[in-house]
């Protein structure tokens, strides 16, 4: 389980050196990820998603992935459809190592394949399949799921925890 840190109020303040410390001590990301929340974020998306660029300049050794109520809900198509899924009640940092997710692909193909179709007979032309990486794989199996669900009830459930006040 990833660490949850609740950071505290986010103003004009530089908030980003929290998160970099964070990550920078370890903390929570033994297990390679933590999230870092931000329930008092003063600002919108827009706003949210410089703060996390502000945050990726000083991180070498994490990928850093903003999760934020505003996020729009558009399902036409797998890729457009990760951002609904990273919709969160509050504004949220997700740190995860480089390593971490390193060691997820390893030995999964990824990138471009390249063939020589002069070799292959006919058969095997036509049942060349595209292979996918892993953030394919996960991203078409993510559209299934939300596909089953009613989307726009998700959206009014995280909508309505973001009503509760902030502990």
């Amino acid at each position: 389980m990833p660490l949850r840190a609740q950071v505290p109020r986010v103003g004009p303040a530089r908030p980003e050196g929290a998160a970099r410390r964070t990550a920078g001590r370890g903390h929570g990301v033994g297990r390679g990820r933590a999230l870092l929340i931000y329930p008092e974020f003063e600002g919108d998306l827009r706003a949210f998603e410089g703060f996390r660029d502000e945050v990726r300049r000083g991180l070498r050794l994490f990928y850093c992935v903003a999760f934020h109520p505003d996020l729009p809900m558009d399902l036409s198509d797998e890729n457009r459809a990760v951002s609904f899924l990273r919709r969160s009640p509050d504004p949220t940092l997700q740190l995860v190592r480089v390593a971490t997710l390193d060691r997820v692909r390893s030995g999964r193909p990824g990138g471009s394949v390249y063939l020589d179709p002069s070799k292959l007979s006919a058969d095997e032309l036509t049942s060349v399949q595209p292979t996918l990486s892993v953030s394919e794989q996960i991203a078409r199996a993510n559209l299934r799921t939300l596909q089953r669900h009613d989307a726009a009830r998700l959206a009014s459930l995280l909508a309505e925890l973001r009503r509760f006040p902030p502990p």
